[in-house]
């Protein structure tokens, strides 16, 4: 279970990345999240085995957090940044598995702040339902299996899922009615796409490519709450810009999610094939580029570049058959931009760019490559405009800075 909870963790969820905000105390959370333009925030919690200010939740508890949202440390409320609507949809051995792993990292002393949520304050957590509730289509999970009992207490018929194939094609947001080509894929390519489905909607990869006015699902409070706007998901837009230390290294001063499965994405083009997914994620970069770009940050490629090739090829399967089978009529096809590229000078931009460099106050304008032609602002770096023919830098108003595409 350690093995398993280790392996989720690191390398699918990348839970360090918002739980480490000391290098020298990785997982022991202190990383602040705005969450609205009031001052409101959150700060991620320690999930060291510190017993003073780590992780102290029981087992169980631990599971409902995951399934609800329940906020232990502030009765009556929901997480909020943490992606606990994503995780809900794991197994409850694999919760199980990641708090086995939890409770053996190394103790870090780390007192978190309180948070101060704001009117967010007042949304309380979600009970889990008995069925697959926040997609186009309303579905029945699985029956449990032999190891795993997911489904409501009293339920029978147990059945085998490896790799969770079964519960991937149950939490599949989008309606299968709009994939009339899918029932006439082989029944291996069924069984990759719902383990693919399983490792994308369980995890995170909805949460970064998936945009509505710089939001994943819709977080209302009402009927709709955590439901998942099927006209953009999977289609890239959200807007990241790269804090100062890591401009130099990246070489990135903005990035922008990609439009994965929309007819103009990136999984619907003839020459993705999994050997250039697969490239892409191994060598965390744009090869096809001169020279080559890191791949968007914050994307954890360092982290899925481990998956087994199995996991990484039923990942692209998932994406590639979205891609070619849904009915995308209707669905916003968002034309996405790539990472803006930082520089000091011309030397460290593309030939066809030349390096801004401004010594205002305004920091989005601040050290970017701006290209010298376009015909459209998708020729430009993200969040760029292409106005007269050529990429210009945003201005620090620029709604594409907060909410994206």
């Amino acid at each position: 279970m350690i093995n398993r909870g280790a392996f989720l963790l690191n390398d699918v969820i990348d839970c360090g990345g918002c739980h480490t905000a000391d290098p020298s105390k990785p997982f022991a959370g202190g990383v602040k999240f705005p969450i609205d333009d009031a001052g409101h925030f959150v700060t991620s919690r320690n999930l060291t085995s510190d017993p003073a200010t780590g992780l102290t939740l029981t087992e169980d508890q631990f599971v409902e957090v995951m399934q609800t949202g329940r906020d232990f440390s502030n009765p009556g409320q929901v997480l909020l940044v943490m992606p606990w609507p994503n995780f809900r949809w794991m197994t409850t051995d694999d919760l199980k598995s990641i708090y086995a792993f939890l409770k053996v990292l190394p103790a870090q002393s780390n007192v978190i702040a309180a948070d101060d949520k704001g009117p967010a304050a007042a949304q309380g957590p979600v009970p889990l339902p008995s069925q697959y509730d926040e997609g186009e289509e309303t579905r029945s999970l699985p029956p449990a299996t032999a190891t795993d009992p997911i489904a409501p207490p009293g339920a029978s018929n147990a059945v085998p899922d490896p790799g969770h194939a079964l519960l991937g094609a149950a939490i599949m947001p989008l309606a299968y009615s709009k994939m009339p080509s899918f029932s006439k894929r082989s029944a291996e390519e069924q069984e990759s796409f719902g383990r693919g489905s399983y490792l994308v909607n369980a995890a995170l990869c909805g949460d970064c490519h998936t945009n509505v006015g710089g939001q994943p699902r819709d977080l209302t409070p009402g009927p709709d709450f955590l439901k998942i706007p099927a006209d953009a998901y999977l289609t890239g837009g959200t807007p990241y810009t790269v804090p100062p230390a890591l401009n130099t290294p990246l070489m990135v001063t903005r990035s922008m999610s990609q439009n994965l499965i929309g007819t103009s994405g990136y999984f619907n083009k003839d020459d993705t094939t999994y050997l250039a997914f697969a490239t892409l994620i191994g060598t965390l970069s744009h090869a096809d580029d001169t020279p080559p770009l890191s791949i968007g940050w914050p994307m954890p490629a360092g982290h899925f570049r481990n998956l087994p090739d199995q996991d990484l090829m039923d990942i692209y399967t998932y994406m590639k058959i979205l891609a070619e089978d849904y009915d995308h009529t209707g669905q916003v096809d968002k034309l996405t931009q790539d990472p803006a590229r930082y520089c000091t000078s011309n030397a460290d931009c593309q030939p066809d760019q030349t390096c801004f460099v401004d010594t205002s106050s305004d920091k989005s304008v601040n050290n970017q490559c701006l290209s010298t032609t376009c015909t459209a602002d998708v020729d430009c770096g993200a969040c760029q405009k292409c106005t007269n023919g050529a990429c210009q830098a945003p201005s620090s108003t620029d709604a594409c800075l907060t909410t994206g595409l």
